[in-house]
């Protein structure tokens, strides 16, 4: 799902990150109103496919809700899954802030980091349930270096929730803007991870269509379905704000692995200049 000129602007390396894992087609629902969408030369498509070699594979889908619902993912994630049924063995669901990470032999730029080819390992392990309906990735988030002041600044005082909605240091950090360019793609903005992954509840997961029974954003409530560990299979990198409600976290750790395996490889497809 994308609303907002922030996300549209994260859309194209997002596209071309989960290219390079071996992703074959998006679709992207729009959660706001856009005069003729659809039509190749409205604006917003104009734009996108001038930024981008890759508008072939994607497919926008005009999904708007004016009352912010939260279930209307799961709207999505159904609708997704019903259109990848006689097509696609698999579907993930994730925001253009959030990037699977396959973390097998991860010192490796060849297809032994794609995606697909982490997949079909899974389907390949005689253990694995013949209708598995997804696999989950733990999340773990983040964070620009300009969030480790924001961090540092509150490490040592306690911060209520709703102080950390809305404090001087939110508005601080919000200034700091998301820019990616030829010099600096996202993976390379954010060359901090918390130190250990979110609770359960957070998953992002990848779905088989045929098997996946009452999925949802976080979790598939029935059907066969595996954990990954994050530390060796896979995970999803979610690009975070330091204050950000419950996300806030104390400890960081330097984490180069996204920027040094595809950070080069995306800027070749984005600006190949």
């Amino acid at each position: 799902m994308i609303k907002g000129g922030a996300a549209w602007k994260q859309l194209p390396e997002w596209v071309a990150y989960h290219r390079l894992l071996g992703v074959e087609h998006f679709y992207i629902y729009v959660n706001e109103h856009i005069p003729n969408l659809l039509d190749p030369k409205s604006s917003t498509i104009k734009d996108f496919l001038a930024n981008t070699p890759l508008s072939q594979h994607v497919t926008f889908i005009p999904f708007q809700d004016d009352l912010g619902r939260f279930q209307m993912q799961t709207v999505q994630l159904a609708d997704c899954l019903h259109r990848g049924r006689g097509q696609s063995e698999w579907v993930m669901m994730n925001d253009v802030d959030e990037y699977f990470q396959v973390m097998t032999n991860a010192s490796s730029t060849t297809t032994m980091n794609s995606l697909s080819h982490f997949l079909k390992t899974i389907l390949e392990d005689g253990s694995v349930p013949n209708k598995l309906g997804a696999i989950q990735a733990k999340n773990l988030y983040f964070y620009r270096k300009y969030s480790i002041n924001v961090i540092k600044e509150i490490s040592n005082k306690t911060v209520s929730l709703e102080q950390r909605k809305c404090p001087k240091l939110w508005k601080r950090e919000k200034k700091q803007p998301l820019v990616t360019s030829s010099n600096n793609t996202t993976v390379e903005l954010y060359p901090y991870s918390s130190n250990e992954a979110t609770d359960r509840g957070r998953e992002k997961s990848v779905h088989r269509p045929w098997y996946a029974i009452f999925p949802s954003p976080h979790r598939l409530e029935s059907g066969e379905r595996l954990l990954m560990d994050p530390a060796t299979q896979l995970r999803s990198s979610h690009f975070k704000y330091a204050l950000n409600g419950k996300c806030i976290v104390h400890e960081l750790i330097s984490d180069s692995s996204l920027a040094h395996r595809f950070g080069p490889q995306i800027r070749n497809i984005l600006y190949p200049n």
